[in-house]
Protein backbone atom coordinates (compact mmCIF):
# COMPACT_ATOMS: atom_id res chain seq x y z
CA UNK A 1 0.00 0.00 0.00
CA UNK A 2 1.28 3.47 -0.91
CA UNK A 3 2.29 5.72 1.95
CA UNK A 4 0.11 8.68 2.95
CA UNK A 5 2.74 11.29 1.96
CA UNK A 6 3.01 9.72 -1.50
CA UNK A 7 -0.76 9.71 -1.94
CA UNK A 8 -1.03 13.35 -0.86
CA UNK A 9 1.72 14.32 -3.28
CA UNK A 10 0.03 12.41 -6.12
CA UNK A 11 -3.26 14.20 -5.42
CA UNK A 12 -1.45 17.52 -5.46
CA UNK A 13 0.09 16.80 -8.87
CA UNK A 14 -3.29 15.85 -10.30
CA UNK A 15 -4.81 19.12 -9.07
CA UNK A 16 -2.09 21.14 -10.76
CA UNK A 17 -2.30 19.12 -13.97
CA UNK A 18 -6.08 19.53 -14.19
CA UNK A 19 -5.97 23.24 -13.36
CA UNK A 20 -8.53 22.56 -10.63
CA UNK A 21 -7.25 25.69 -8.95
CA UNK A 22 -5.88 28.86 -10.48
CA UNK A 23 -2.69 29.47 -8.47
CA UNK A 24 -1.14 32.91 -8.22
CA UNK A 25 2.56 33.48 -8.60
CA UNK A 26 5.09 33.50 -5.77
CA UNK A 27 7.23 35.68 -8.03
CA UNK A 28 4.53 38.35 -8.03
CA UNK A 29 4.57 38.34 -4.22
CA UNK A 30 8.36 38.66 -4.18
CA UNK A 31 8.15 41.54 -6.69
CA UNK A 32 5.48 43.23 -4.58
CA UNK A 33 7.64 42.94 -1.45
CA UNK A 34 10.50 44.53 -3.35
CA UNK A 35 8.40 47.44 -4.61
CA UNK A 36 7.03 48.07 -1.10
CA UNK A 37 10.48 48.18 0.51
CA UNK A 38 13.01 49.26 -2.14
CA UNK A 39 12.96 52.63 -3.89
CA UNK A 40 14.37 51.55 -7.25
CA UNK A 41 13.60 48.83 -9.76
CA UNK A 42 14.72 45.25 -9.32
CA UNK A 43 17.91 44.42 -11.29
CA UNK A 44 17.64 41.71 -13.92
CA UNK A 45 20.12 39.58 -11.98
CA UNK A 46 17.61 39.32 -9.14
CA UNK A 47 14.54 39.14 -11.35
CA UNK A 48 16.00 35.98 -12.90
CA UNK A 49 15.94 34.38 -9.44
CA UNK A 50 12.28 34.92 -8.58
CA UNK A 51 10.51 31.72 -7.68
CA UNK A 52 8.48 30.06 -10.46
CA UNK A 53 6.33 28.23 -7.90
CA UNK A 54 2.64 28.94 -7.57
CA UNK A 55 0.90 29.47 -4.23
CA UNK A 56 -0.69 26.05 -4.58
CA UNK A 57 2.66 24.34 -5.12
CA UNK A 58 4.18 26.26 -2.21
CA UNK A 59 1.37 25.17 0.11
CA UNK A 60 1.84 21.56 -0.96
CA UNK A 61 5.63 21.49 -0.67
CA UNK A 62 6.02 23.48 2.57
CA UNK A 63 4.81 20.82 5.05
CA UNK A 64 6.65 18.10 3.13
CA UNK A 65 10.07 19.80 3.23
CA UNK A 66 9.97 20.02 7.02
CA UNK A 67 9.35 16.28 7.39
CA UNK A 68 12.24 13.93 8.02
CA UNK A 69 11.15 11.61 5.23
CA UNK A 70 11.21 14.28 2.50
CA UNK A 71 13.97 14.35 -0.09
CA UNK A 72 14.02 16.49 -3.20
CA UNK A 73 12.54 14.93 -6.31
CA UNK A 74 12.50 15.97 -9.99
CA UNK A 75 9.08 17.60 -9.65
CA UNK A 76 10.12 19.74 -6.69
CA UNK A 77 13.46 20.71 -8.23
CA UNK A 78 12.07 21.52 -11.66
CA UNK A 79 9.03 23.41 -10.36
CA UNK A 80 11.15 25.48 -7.95
CA UNK A 81 14.09 25.96 -10.38
CA UNK A 82 16.66 24.39 -8.09
CA UNK A 83 19.94 22.60 -8.81
CA UNK A 84 19.44 19.15 -7.32
CA UNK A 85 21.37 16.72 -9.52
CA UNK A 86 24.06 18.67 -11.39
CA UNK A 87 27.81 18.83 -10.91
CA UNK A 88 28.84 22.33 -9.84
CA UNK A 89 32.47 23.30 -10.17
CA UNK A 90 33.84 24.68 -6.90
CA UNK A 91 34.70 28.35 -7.05
CA UNK A 92 38.38 29.10 -6.31
CA UNK A 93 39.10 30.28 -2.77
CA UNK A 94 40.05 33.70 -4.08
CA UNK A 95 36.39 34.31 -4.95
CA UNK A 96 35.45 34.01 -1.31
CA UNK A 97 38.33 36.22 -0.23
CA UNK A 98 36.51 39.07 -1.94
CA UNK A 99 33.95 38.98 0.87
CA UNK A 100 35.58 36.99 3.66
CA UNK A 101 38.18 38.89 5.64
CA UNK A 102 39.00 36.53 8.53
CA UNK A 103 39.80 33.29 6.69
CA UNK A 104 43.28 32.10 7.61
CA UNK A 105 43.54 29.92 4.49
CA UNK A 106 46.43 31.08 2.34
CA UNK A 107 45.51 31.47 -1.33
CA UNK A 108 48.48 31.05 -3.69
CA UNK A 109 48.87 34.27 -5.61
CA UNK A 110 49.04 32.33 -8.89
CA UNK A 111 45.41 31.25 -8.31
CA UNK A 112 44.23 34.82 -7.93
CA UNK A 113 42.89 37.00 -10.71
CA UNK A 114 45.48 39.81 -10.69
CA UNK A 115 42.73 42.38 -11.31
CA UNK A 116 40.43 41.25 -8.47
CA UNK A 117 41.49 44.08 -6.14
CA UNK A 118 42.74 47.59 -6.75
CA UNK A 119 43.49 50.92 -5.12
CA UNK A 120 41.18 53.89 -5.37
CA UNK A 121 43.81 55.85 -7.28
CA UNK A 122 43.07 53.95 -10.52
CA UNK A 123 39.52 55.33 -10.67
CA UNK A 124 40.41 58.47 -12.58
CA UNK A 125 38.79 59.72 -15.76
CA UNK A 126 40.77 58.56 -18.78
CA UNK A 127 42.57 55.75 -16.98
CA UNK A 128 42.64 52.34 -18.66
CA UNK A 129 41.98 49.44 -16.32
CA UNK A 130 41.71 45.68 -16.75
CA UNK A 131 38.57 44.18 -15.26
CA UNK A 132 38.46 40.76 -13.58
CA UNK A 133 35.86 38.14 -14.44
CA UNK A 134 32.57 39.65 -13.31
CA UNK A 135 30.00 37.13 -14.54
CA UNK A 136 28.48 34.49 -12.29
CA UNK A 137 30.17 31.11 -12.08
CA UNK A 138 27.09 29.40 -10.66
CA UNK A 139 24.10 27.87 -12.47
CA UNK A 140 20.94 29.92 -12.10
CA UNK A 141 18.71 28.95 -9.18
CA UNK A 142 15.60 30.60 -7.81
CA UNK A 143 14.94 31.90 -4.33
CA UNK A 144 12.79 29.64 -2.22
CA UNK A 145 9.43 30.98 -1.04
CA UNK A 146 9.68 32.17 2.56
CA UNK A 147 7.31 29.45 3.77
CA UNK A 148 9.63 26.71 2.48
CA UNK A 149 12.91 28.41 3.40
CA UNK A 150 11.96 28.80 7.06
CA UNK A 151 11.26 25.07 7.39
CA UNK A 152 14.96 24.10 7.43
CA UNK A 153 18.33 25.56 8.43
CA UNK A 154 21.58 25.94 6.52
CA UNK A 155 23.16 22.91 8.12
CA UNK A 156 24.94 20.08 6.34
CA UNK A 157 22.71 17.42 7.89
CA UNK A 158 19.50 19.11 6.72
CA UNK A 159 20.86 19.85 3.26
CA UNK A 160 22.02 16.24 3.01
CA UNK A 161 18.53 15.06 3.90
CA UNK A 162 16.70 17.28 1.43
CA UNK A 163 19.24 17.24 -1.43
CA UNK A 164 20.99 13.84 -1.16
CA UNK A 165 21.69 13.51 -4.89
CA UNK A 166 23.31 16.94 -5.19
CA UNK A 167 25.51 16.36 -2.15
CA UNK A 168 26.55 12.93 -3.41
CA UNK A 169 28.36 14.64 -6.31
CA UNK A 170 31.86 15.47 -5.02
CA UNK A 171 32.26 18.83 -6.79
CA UNK A 172 28.80 20.00 -5.80
CA UNK A 173 29.32 18.96 -2.19
CA UNK A 174 32.64 20.81 -2.17
CA UNK A 175 30.83 23.96 -3.31
CA UNK A 176 28.19 23.56 -0.60
CA UNK A 177 30.85 22.88 2.05
CA UNK A 178 32.72 26.04 1.06
CA UNK A 179 29.50 28.06 1.33
CA UNK A 180 28.75 26.61 4.77
CA UNK A 181 32.28 27.41 5.90
CA UNK A 182 31.80 30.95 4.73
CA UNK A 183 28.46 31.32 6.54
CA UNK A 184 29.92 30.00 9.80
CA UNK A 185 33.12 32.06 9.75
CA UNK A 186 33.73 34.69 12.44
CA UNK A 187 33.05 38.34 11.72
CA UNK A 188 35.56 41.16 11.68
CA UNK A 189 35.31 44.26 13.85
CA UNK A 190 32.12 46.19 13.14
CA UNK A 191 30.76 43.62 10.68
CA UNK A 192 27.15 42.39 10.75
CA UNK A 193 26.42 39.51 8.43
CA UNK A 194 24.06 36.67 7.58
CA UNK A 195 23.48 34.00 4.94
CA UNK A 196 19.98 34.52 3.55
CA UNK A 197 17.79 32.02 1.74
CA UNK A 198 15.04 34.36 0.56
CA UNK A 199 14.72 37.67 -1.23
CA UNK A 200 12.56 38.99 1.59
CA UNK A 201 15.23 38.14 4.17
CA UNK A 202 17.88 39.94 2.14
CA UNK A 203 15.79 43.09 1.96
CA UNK A 204 14.91 43.01 5.66
CA UNK A 205 18.52 42.35 6.70
CA UNK A 206 19.70 45.31 4.60
CA UNK A 207 17.02 47.62 5.94
CA UNK A 208 17.65 46.66 9.56
CA UNK A 209 21.43 46.89 9.19
CA UNK A 210 21.36 50.34 7.62
CA UNK A 211 18.63 51.70 9.90
CA UNK A 212 17.35 54.22 7.34
CA UNK A 213 13.85 54.99 6.06
CA UNK A 214 14.62 54.36 2.39
CA UNK A 215 16.51 51.54 0.71
CA UNK A 216 18.21 51.45 -2.72
CA UNK A 217 19.84 48.46 -4.44
CA UNK A 218 22.82 49.00 -6.74
CA UNK A 219 23.98 46.49 -9.37
CA UNK A 220 26.57 46.59 -12.15
CA UNK A 221 25.33 46.48 -15.76
CA UNK A 222 26.21 44.05 -18.58
CA UNK A 223 29.08 42.40 -16.76
CA UNK A 224 29.06 39.33 -19.03
CA UNK A 225 30.65 41.29 -21.88
CA UNK A 226 33.28 43.03 -19.76
CA UNK A 227 35.21 40.30 -17.97
CA UNK A 228 38.99 40.46 -18.48
CA UNK A 229 38.62 43.44 -20.83
CA UNK A 230 40.68 46.59 -20.82
CA UNK A 231 38.25 49.48 -20.45
CA UNK A 232 38.62 53.23 -20.07
CA UNK A 233 37.22 55.03 -17.06
CA UNK A 234 34.88 57.75 -18.35
CA UNK A 235 33.26 59.03 -15.18
CA UNK A 236 33.52 58.30 -11.46
CA UNK A 237 30.90 59.31 -8.93
CA UNK A 238 30.37 58.56 -5.29
CA UNK A 239 26.59 58.12 -5.60
CA UNK A 240 25.64 57.99 -1.93
CA UNK A 241 27.30 59.75 0.97
CA UNK A 242 26.89 57.06 3.61
CA UNK A 243 29.17 55.54 6.19
CA UNK A 244 27.45 52.16 6.02
CA UNK A 245 26.58 49.88 3.13
CA UNK A 246 25.39 46.30 2.87
CA UNK A 247 27.06 44.11 0.25
CA UNK A 248 25.40 40.86 -0.82
CA UNK A 249 27.28 38.15 -2.69
CA UNK A 250 25.88 34.94 -4.15
CA UNK A 251 26.91 31.64 -2.57
CA UNK A 252 26.23 28.17 -3.89
CA UNK A 253 23.45 26.05 -2.47
CA UNK A 254 20.84 24.17 -4.54
CA UNK A 255 18.64 27.28 -4.14
CA UNK A 256 19.57 30.97 -4.42
CA UNK A 257 21.36 32.17 -1.29
CA UNK A 258 23.23 35.38 -0.55
CA UNK A 259 25.95 36.21 1.95
CA UNK A 260 25.16 39.75 3.08
CA UNK A 261 27.31 41.83 5.36
CA UNK A 262 27.25 45.36 6.65
CA UNK A 263 30.64 46.96 7.01
CA UNK A 264 31.37 50.43 8.33
CA UNK A 265 34.05 52.60 6.74
CA UNK A 266 33.24 51.34 3.26
CA UNK A 267 32.63 53.60 0.28
CA UNK A 268 30.68 52.87 -2.89
CA UNK A 269 31.51 54.34 -6.29
CA UNK A 270 29.62 54.37 -9.56
CA UNK A 271 31.97 54.04 -12.52
CA UNK A 272 31.10 54.58 -16.18
CA UNK A 273 33.52 52.63 -18.36
CA UNK A 274 33.93 52.52 -22.13
CA UNK A 275 34.49 49.02 -23.52
CA UNK A 276 36.43 48.06 -26.65
CA UNK A 277 33.32 48.55 -28.80
CA UNK A 278 32.82 52.08 -27.57
CA UNK A 279 29.74 51.27 -25.47
CA UNK A 280 29.35 52.76 -22.01
CA UNK A 281 28.64 50.46 -19.07
CA UNK A 282 27.79 51.39 -15.49
CA UNK A 283 29.74 49.44 -12.89
CA UNK A 284 29.91 49.73 -9.13
CA UNK A 285 32.93 49.32 -6.93
CA UNK A 286 33.38 49.35 -3.17
CA UNK A 287 36.43 50.43 -1.25
CA UNK A 288 37.11 49.16 2.26
CA UNK A 289 38.91 52.01 3.97
CA UNK A 290 39.77 50.13 7.18
CA UNK A 291 41.50 46.76 6.69
CA UNK A 292 43.23 46.70 10.07
CA UNK A 293 41.23 43.68 11.30
CA UNK A 294 41.64 41.60 8.13
CA UNK A 295 43.79 38.49 8.15
CA UNK A 296 47.32 39.14 6.82
CA UNK A 297 46.73 36.12 4.55
CA UNK A 298 44.09 37.97 2.54
CA UNK A 299 44.97 37.69 -1.13
CA UNK A 300 44.30 41.41 -1.67
CA UNK A 301 47.39 42.27 0.36
CA UNK A 302 49.50 40.02 -1.84
CA UNK A 303 48.16 41.48 -5.06
CA UNK A 304 48.46 45.07 -3.89
CA UNK A 305 51.75 44.51 -2.00
CA UNK A 306 50.40 45.95 1.21
CA UNK A 307 49.27 44.78 4.66
CA UNK A 308 46.37 45.19 7.10
CA UNK A 309 45.56 48.80 7.89
CA UNK A 310 47.85 50.18 5.17
CA UNK A 311 45.36 51.89 2.90
CA UNK A 312 42.08 51.04 1.22
CA UNK A 313 41.24 47.87 -0.72
CA UNK A 314 38.70 48.12 -3.55
CA UNK A 315 36.93 45.56 -5.71
CA UNK A 316 34.28 45.55 -8.42
CA UNK A 317 30.70 44.40 -7.95
CA UNK A 318 30.00 41.39 -10.15
CA UNK A 319 27.01 40.15 -12.08
CA UNK A 320 25.07 38.66 -9.18
CA UNK A 321 26.26 40.99 -6.42
CA UNK A 322 24.14 43.71 -4.87
CA UNK A 323 24.98 46.79 -2.87
CA UNK A 324 22.40 48.28 -0.53
CA UNK A 325 22.44 51.87 0.65
CA UNK A 326 19.94 53.74 2.78
CA UNK A 327 18.83 57.34 3.17
CA UNK A 328 16.19 59.30 5.11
Amino acid sequence: MASLPFLLFTIFLSLVASNALSPSSVASQQSKFWSQNVDNNMPQSIRSKLSPLSELETKAFTPLVSKQYFTSNPKFCTSANLVCASAVKPIPCVFYHEVHFTDKVTVPIEEADPWSFFRLSILKNGNKVTLPELDSKFPNRAFLPSQIATSFRLRESELQRIFPIALSIPSTKASVDMSLHHCDAPTVKGERRSCLKTLEDMIEFSRDSLGRKHLVALASDNTKVLGNQVVMVKNVIKPYKTEKIVACHELFFPFATYYCHMLPLTEVYGVDVINKRGAINKLFAICHTDTSSWTPNHVAFKLLKTSPGKGEVCHWIGEMDLLWVGYD
